[in-house]
């Protein structure tokens, strides 16, 4: 009990001293942005007595929190259409987890606008069929980044995240 207890309190404290990653606020409201149901399953935390079961619901609420900061700060896209030009998407310095989520192919075309993102090349990914079904990772260094995203031979719904870790 006191374990749960502890590990709810450092999930707590990890994810409220995280930086902010500074984004010029949508105009509109993103559907994404669902802090009340995170904190509406954070409340619904019960400890099961089975410490691997309560470790899962721990992760699973982690995952909620960070598709819900991404989207809040305007740091998720999503999309089914190729060649919808996405941006400029502004990345301040730091280091960020960049997830791709697709069933099908997508290939990610970058063109930098200003400051340095971090790329080795003209896109961000190039998956085929089947090799983000569960989410593909990069880590990625921006220094003042602000670039336009391109996707193109998408064949499925797409997610692209940006997570800023430090």
């Amino acid at each position: 009990m006191h374990r749960l207890l502890l590990i709810s309190i450092v999930v707590i404290l990890t994810f409220t001293a995280t930086p902010v990653a500074a984004q010029t606020p949508s105009p509109t409201p993103n559907s994404d942005c669902k802090v009340t149901d995170v904190i509406k399953q954070a409340a619904a935390l019960k400890p099961s007595g089975n410490a691997d079961k309560d470790l899962d619901a721990l992760l699973n609420l982690e995952d909620a929190i960070n598709a819900a900061r991404a989207a809040c700060r305007g740091l998720l896209f999503k999309g089914t259409q190729v060649a919808k030009i996405v941006g400029p998407i502004t990345l301040d310095s730091g280091t960020y987890k960049v997830t791709l989520t697709t069933k099908g192919y997508f290939i990610g075309n970058v063109k930098v606008k200003e400051g340095d993102c971090g790329f080795d090349g003209t896109y961000i990914y190039n998956v085929s069929s089947g090799e983000a079904d569960t989410g593909r990772e990069l880590l990625l260094d921006s220094k003042g980044c602000k670039f336009y995203l391109t996707p193109d031979n998408i064949s499925a719904p797409w997610k692209l995240t940006f997570e800023l870790l430090q």
